[in-house]
């Protein structure tokens, strides 16, 4: 019975053609006889189970065991991903200057908050100097694998290098963030443009940041 109750509960959320793809790693032995075991499974056809034999019954819980151990995988892939979401705000363009970070694991989860000064910059140059602090933030983490989004879409392009980076203030911050990225050693990097709409967390926290400067100066 055991067996029974254990095999709708690793396979109840794949569909016939995901569970299908594990028989593969089985040999051929009566290969459409667990095939269609496998579709009974994953209609919830449960009765089916009380027919097996002891040969497709190994057989099966070998494919459990491929199933569980992928899932186990995927799932400590997801939890070393990191997701930052990152934003640099100025008022005057040049002008005091902030910057902000939401840093996510996986899961949407909050880890923490950036909020902070960074001086007289432009626009651009405060973009660049959020995404330098997020390498800081991924250092103290030890995180490996990183996912930034941003809503400047001139970070994004240069850091992608879909554009050329002719500023000079720019191409300097440019191989700060470079030299720091490679530091890192990470085992996956990517940046991703997302409209201004989907960024406001890190959008406010820049701007509180130039406020609470103004307010104290």
């Amino acid at each position: 019975m055991q067996f029974l109750n254990h095999l709708p509960d690793v396979w109840k959320n794949f569909s016939f053609k995901g569970l299908i793809i594990f028989t593969r790693r089985v040999g051929p032995l009566n290969k459409k006889r667990i095939s269609e075991i496998i579709r009974a499974i994953a209609e919830k056809n449960l009765d089916i189970l009380l027919t097996i034999n002891n040969d497709e019954k190994d057989i099966l819980k070998k494919i459990a065991d491929d199933i569980e151990n992928d899932i186990i995988s995927l799932q400590k892939k997801q939890n070393q991903i990191i997701k930052i979401n990152i934003d640099g705000s100025s008022l005057g363009n040049p002008g005091p200057a902030g910057i902000g970070l939401i840093i996510k694991d996986y899961n949407d989860n909050i880890i923490d908050k950036v909020s902070e000064f960074v001086g007289n910059r432009t626009n651009n140059e405060a973009e660049y100097l959020a995404l330098i602090k997020a390498m800081d933030s991924i250092k103290k983490l030890k995180a490996k694998d990183v996912i930034i989004y941003s809503d400047s879409e001139l970070l994004v392009k240069q850091i992608n290098n879909e554009f050329k980076i002719k500023h000079p203030v720019l191409k300097e911050l440019y191989f700060k963030f470079k030299d720091l990225k490679e530091k890192l050693k990470l085992k996956s990097f990517k940046i991703i443009w997302i409209p201004r709409e989907s960024n406001k967390e890190a959008d406010t926290l820049a701007n509180n940041a130039v406020q609470l400067h103004n307010n104290q100066t």
